[in-house]
């Protein structure tokens, strides 16, 4: 202390020290560093900024640690990144991005491409919840309806966030898991559940819609249930629909045949 005062001695390594006063940045603040140029090298300069603000750091006593940056990944760095993530390093994204509107569509589409596990619930939670549901419904075998109307209410708030698809598979899983132990008068959100002939001929072309009914082995909608769905269809002609009408004509006669026996 005395030798940095200014008084006649030596320092002698005795003294408490008195650290130098120089500008610093409290943690957490962010820096803009603008890369102009050819796109030849831009990229280039960006990975060795990366790396330089990374490895050594900007300003004084970098060598005890002082002044290195972590390079903040924007919305297009990220959207490269969540395809090629594991499910752990997703959900990791998921967690400090999911706040970014920016996002939401590339994660509902990574969502999409994978298959349901607990370790993607939390996503799944978001974007698929339907398939959480069904996750329960596989786990606990519910016996009764109030045990299905307990498992429902437990994601009710999270279904109401997401579309009901009726012809998607998940949703038809859970439709006929519950079917049986529905009561008569089934609440409305199971109806929405429910899949119509209308949900299965819509959008598809005559040819598809009889290759549909040829090989239709589900037992709801029921088979007969087609008819009207068939003849009330807007974008089909009178020609396609007499068309579809026989196929399904035949199908129920060759369904009727093997319940006699007579098939």
């Amino acid at each position: 202390r005395t030798y940095y005062q200014g008084e006649d001695r030596f320092p002698d390594g005795m003294d408490n020290p008195i650290p130098n006063k120089f500008v610093v940045i409290k943690p957490g603040e962010r820096f803009l560093f603008a890369i102009r140029g050819s796109a030849s090298w831009r990229g280039l300069a960006k990975e060795m900024l990366i790396l330089a603000a990374d490895e050594y750091g900007f300003g004084a006593k970098t060598r005890v640690g002082y002044g290195r940056l972590t390079y903040c990944k924007n919305a297009e760095d990220l959207r490269l990144e969540i395809p090629e993530a594991g499910d752990k390093a997703l959900v990791e994204i998921y967690k400090v991005h999911k706040g970014n509107a920016q996002l939401h569509d590339t994660f509902r589409a990574e969502t999409e491409k994978r298959f349901y596990c607990p370790e993607l619930d939390l996503l799944f939670r978001k974007y698929k919840p339907a398939c959480c549901f069904l996750a329960d419904l596989e786990d606990k075998h519910p016996e009764q309806w109030r045990d299905v109307k307990k498992i429902h209410d437990q994601h009710k708030k999270m279904l109401k966030n997401a579309p009901i698809d009726p012809v998607d598979p998940v949703i038809q899983e859970i439709f006929e898991r519950c079917r049986p132990l529905a009561p008569e008068n089934i609440p409305p959100w199971f109806q929405a559940f429910a899949p119509t002939p209308a949900h299965y001929i819509a959008g598809k072309t005559a040819i598809e819609i009889q290759n549909f009914l040829e090989k239709y082995r589900k037992n709801w909608p029921p088979l007969a249930d087609f008819k009207q769905a068939i003849e009330t269809a807007m974008h089909l002609s009178d020609e396609d629909k007499e068309e579809c009408l026989l196929i399904l004509e035949m199908k129920m006669e060759e369904i009727a045949g093997k319940e006699t026996g007579d098939g």
